[in-house]
């Protein structure tokens, strides 16, 4: 699901006069959910990027590929083909 879909879902959800959501309906935690993720991997996506470019420049260090995956407890990694991997919740 895409932002504009969970935006058309929320008018409809407005339009349909089924009272008040509320916060605490698991569908709506969901939606919310998958709207947060989405939005820090495209923030992610777009800043990191340009900042490890300019670290590795700085510092004199090379890397290969930048990717993203949520993970519970680490920030980021790198492996011995000097991938980088770095948890998209650094944009929080």
């Amino acid at each position: 699901m895409d932002l504009k879909q969970i935006h058309d879902l929320i008018k409809i959800v407005n339009k349909s006069n089924i009272g008040e959501i509320s916060i605490e309906d698991k569908g709506v935690q969901d939606i919310v959910r998958k709207a947060a993720r989405k939005v820090l991997l495209k923030e992610a996506s777009n800043l990191l990027p340009i900042r490890v470019k300019d670290i590795a420049n700085k510092y004199d260090f090379s890397y290969r590929n930048i990717s993203f995956k949520f993970t519970k407890s680490r920030w980021g990694s790198c492996d011995q083909n000097k991938n980088l991997t770095f948890n998209p919740n650094l944009m929080n």
